[in-house]
């Protein structure tokens, strides 16, 4: 997938880490943004909640790294589609 949308979902590696598995998970919060194609796997969107992850984007930061307050992710799941 392209990274095309606003909520994409995707995986990347952790810059700066040798020789390690080691991997982040993010979503967009803007499109288009084709540095990340062939760089990142994109593997899906949100599908719904797109409106807490804009909350989430507007918070006041520390250096643009982390919020003032922290975010917590408590309950997630798979997405079932209806019959």
């Amino acid at each position: 997938m392209k990274h095309t949308q606003h909520g994409m979902l995707g995986m990347c590696k952790r810059s700066g880490l040798k020789h390690t598995n080691e991997t982040q998970f993010y979503i967009t919060t803007g499109s288009p943004l084709t540095f990340l194609d062939n760089e990142c796997v994109a593997f899906g969107r949100v599908i719904r909640g797109m409106d807490f992850i804009d909350k989430i984007e507007k918070l006041d930061t520390v250096n643009e790294k982390s919020a003032n307050m922290p975010v917590q992710v408590c309950s997630a799941g798979i997405f079932k589609q209806e019959e």
